[in-house]
This record gives structure tokens, C-alpha cells and sequence, in this order.
């Protein structure tokens, strides 16, 4: 086995409705017995390909605000913002690995449902090389 197995995805706490948004897409239906939840999901975000921390990336997502945008995200216990510009791309952090998870913020120095204009999206970056080697 070359890969270490812990990437610091489960070290990352999300809010209920971050949590939701992830999940909502994978939902078919409910019993209509069911209650109403209590949470909303954002709007959905994705990226034009896999990016790589250091690069820049196209964020695709639905809103009419275009300026003062973050990128905001999410490893461990750690939040970095990246500014979006009117193209909705942004430079993904160099210090980023393993599991990443990304929304788009209208605050560019903390996340809060009000704040979440899409997302949550999960990126997944390798660990480097010499934490890979396992032997």
C-alpha cells in the first residue's frame, strides 16, 4: 500500500444544512407522513474539472450576485478564502490536501448559512508524496 488512508476529511465539521446540501441530491422521495425538516439546502456548486491547490478553478453555480464572492474552504478545523473574480474563478490554497470541502461565500472572513451562496462541493487533493510512502 503506497496511499496513507487518513486524508483529515472527518476532522472537518459542516452545519446541518451544508450536511443536507451534500445529501439532498441522492434523495428520490419521502412518504408524505413525514414531517417537514428543519434545513434547507444551498444551491448546488461545482468545478470546471479536478483542481489542484495553486491553480485557479471555475466555480459554476446560480446566483445573480457576481461581486464580492468568496471561495471558502474547509480542511480540518481550518477555513481559507480564496476571492472570486466576476468569472467566478478563483486560486485554489497551496496548503490544501486530502479532503476539501468548498462553498461559495458572500463573507470573506467567515461562513454562515446566511453568508452560503452555494455549496458545500468536495474536492479531494492528494496527500504529498512522502506522507504516500507507507512501507
Amino acid at each position: 500500500m503506497k496511499d496513507a488512508a487518513w486524508s483529515g476529511a472527518f476532522d472537518t465539521p459542516l452545519g446541518l444544512n451544508q450536511v443536507y446540501s451534500l445529501a439532498a441530491p441522492f434523495f428520490v422521495s419521502c412518504p408524505e407522513s413525514n414531517p417537514t425538516l428543519p434545513v434547507k439546502a444551498f444551491p448546488a456548486l461545482t468545478t470546471s474539472a479536478m483542481p489542484m491547490p495553486g491553480q485557479s478553478v471555475t466555480f459554476t453555480f446560480n446566483s445573480t450576485q457576481t461581486d464580492g464572492l468568496f471561495a471558502a474552504f474547509f480542511s480540518g478545523l481550518d477555513t481559507t478564502f480564496a476571492p472570486l473574480d466576476g468569472y467566478k474563478t478563483a486560486t485554489i490554497p497551496e496548503n490544501l490536501v486530502g479532503t476539501v470541502y468548498v462553498v461559495i461565500s458572500s463573507n470573506g472572513t467567515m461562513v454562515s448559512d446566511d453568508s452560503t451562496v452555494a455549496g458545500p462541493a468536495i474536492l479531494e487533493f492528494r496527500l504529498p508524496e512522502m506522507a504516500r510512502q507507507t512501507d
